[in-house]
């Protein structure tokens, strides 16, 4: 490793959402196809921890209390590529039922991942519940499959919150959720100003950029704001309001390519704050 660091010019993190693993590479190294050359660290299992095919999930409640036993497989691939559609509840209280069934939480689960299907049924409304059980194949997903497959990917690389997107960005960026395990109904960025890896980097005098696609809540809080779920006095809306446009991040895929990764700082972010070392584009 001390070799391979200095050779590090920058690191780009991608943040993409709302896949689970087993949802986008299941089945990337399926049992009795040619699987990984090789697992790090040697002392871990040398095995893919992907889908299995006698993974299943229960149909009903009943299954529960043991007056059922119909169940849903897990399928080969998915039926389309927007599946599931509509997609299933994210929130900390449906994603614990999705983990652990009706009991609590616990180390030891007596119904581990069973109850995906009865959630999704129960809050979606639809009697086509069996697509949550539909994962994508390597073929519907190719360049994911042919990025996993050529470079690394974790198989026990876990979410810090069992919930929605902005506590695991949260933590990503800053180790903390901010007691946050939802997003909230209109996520409110000051409930998520806490330090955060930027900051360390500013202190260091190290150069850092941020990019952000915010168009779908520029939009929402628009939405929103017209239906007078929320008002313009709102402190956070001006903040939404100003995060980077398409053009700027045109900007950014342009630097990239001419090697230039110069540093951004965007308003609205957890821990903003002016500094005359940010070098604007």
């Amino acid at each position: 490793m001390s070799g391979i660091l200095p050779q590090i010019k920058h690191i780009v993190v991608v943040m993409l959402s709302g896949r689970s693993l087993d949802n986008a590479c299941g089945w990337l190294y399926k049992p009795g196809r040619t699987q990984p050359s090789q697992f790090l660290p040697a002392s871990s299992p040398q095995v893919y921890d992907g889908l299995k095919s006698t993974h299943f999930n229960p149909v009903s409640e009943l299954y529960f209390t043991g007056q059922s036993t119909e169940t849903y497989p897990v399928f080969d691939q998915a039926n389309a590529t927007n599946m599931p559609d509509p997609g299933p509840a994210e929130d900390f209280d449906n994603v614990t039922y999705q983990l652990f069934g009706p009991e609590a939480p616990s180390p030891n689960p007596t119904w581990p991942n069973l109850g995906f299907v009865i959630n999704y049924a129960k809050v979606t409304t639809t009697n086509i519940s069996v697509q949550v059980m539909e994962p994508f194949s390597p073929a519907q997903l190719p360049v994911l499959s042919a990025l996993a497959t050529n470079y690394a990917i974790s198989d026990a690389w876990f979410s810090s919150v069992p919930s929605q997107t902005w506590p695991n960005r949260s933590f990503v960026h800053a180790g903390t959720s901010n007691g946050n395990i939802n997003n909230g109904t209109i996520p409110n960025p000051f409930d998520w100003d806490v330090r955060n890896i930027f900051n360390v980097l500013e202190d260091i005098g190290a150069y850092w950029r941020r990019n952000l696609i915010f168009r779908a809540m520029k939009w929402r809080v628009r939405k929103e704001r017209d239906q007078r779920k929320i008002t313009d006095d709102e402190p956070w809306v001006d903040n939404i309001e100003a995060m980077p446009s398409r053009a700027e991040q045109l900007r950014f895929h342009t630097g990239q390519g001419q090697g230039e990764l110069k540093s951004q700082h965007s308003p609205g972010c957890p821990g903003y704050r002016q500094s005359s070392r940010m070098t604007e584009l």
